[in-house]
């Protein structure tokens, strides 16, 4: 997925805000068969790159909540130093698949990787790899240059558009950000956040981020003719698909709940 492009342009996307947390039930193993279907999904979903990126976006909602209080360095630390052992990357991803295999049934989840692995798929994802790759922001503003002559036509856009919105992307960074914000909030002032203003933050973190990652997403898959595109928007629109990352979205929501 687009991921480390899209941290990239978030930087300055500092909203503070709030949520509240409901403790997990306890849930039945998972089926070894179910959790490995898992654990590729969020490879190929990109959830495993995003939770790969918690310290940095941790350090993001780290600053802005010191700046707001006016906090020294030290304080930030302390804050830090108080969520470290609920934010460890390899933790995060195993907790995840594991929720993930216990949420849906096995038949959801092997039908979902079946529709992930088809050829097309594969090759969207060899795309979005790419724009990780270094030389690809260079080549990305020559493309925007080359653009304003060439405009992508409006069908081209509104493809890239409807792909952006269901590949989850941008819905699972914008809550993923505003977990750990709220987490932070929390932590810092010690009182619970708001189930609202968690709700209000996303939306405007998906304001922020979605026109960068359509522009993105425009770069990524110039190879792709708009026939592919198609092909590929109902790929990712797939009942079993949008159930995972739904499910996704909320375990995301709750990963730091006790």
């Amino acid at each position: 997925m687009l991921l480390t492009r899209l941290l990239r342009a978030a930087g300055g996307c500092t909203v503070r805000d709030s949520s509240a947390r409901t403790a997990a039930l306890a849930q039945p193993a998972a089926a070894p068969d179910a959790l490995a279907v898992s654990r590729q999904l969020g490879g190929w979903l990109g959830v495993d790159a995003l939770l790969e990126q918690t310290p940095f976006i941790l350090g993001q909602a780290l600053q802005a909540e010191a700046k707001l209080r006016g906090a020294p360095t030290a304080t930030q630390a302390q804050w830090r130093q108080t969520l470290a052992a609920r934010t460890q990357p390899t933790a995060l991803r195993e907790r995840m698949a594991r929720q993930l295999a216990q949420a849906l049934d096995a038949p959801v989840l092997q039908q979902a990787a079946a529709v992930l692995d088809a050829p097309l798929a594969r090759r969207a994802r060899y795309f979005d790899l790419a724009m990780a790759q270094p030389g690809a922001g260079l080549g990305f503003q020559a493309f925007r240059l080359e653009s304003k002559n060439q405009p992508a036509t409006a069908a081209r856009r509104q493809l890239i558009k409807a792909i952006v919105d269901s590949n989850g992307d941008t819905l699972l960074l914008a809550q993923w950000q505003t977990t750990l914000s709220a987490e932070v909030e929390r932590v810092a002032g010690g009182q619970a956040p708001v189930q609202r203003l968690q709700e209000d933050a996303v939306r405007e973190r998906m304001r922020f981020l979605s026109p960068r990652a359509e522009e993105y997403a425009l770069y990524a898959y110039r190879y792709l003719t708009d026939a592919e595109l198609q092909t590929y928007l109902d790929q990712l629109r797939s009942a079993e698909v949008q159930q995972v990352l739904e499910v996704c979205r909320r375990n995301l929501a709750q990963a730091l709940s006790d």
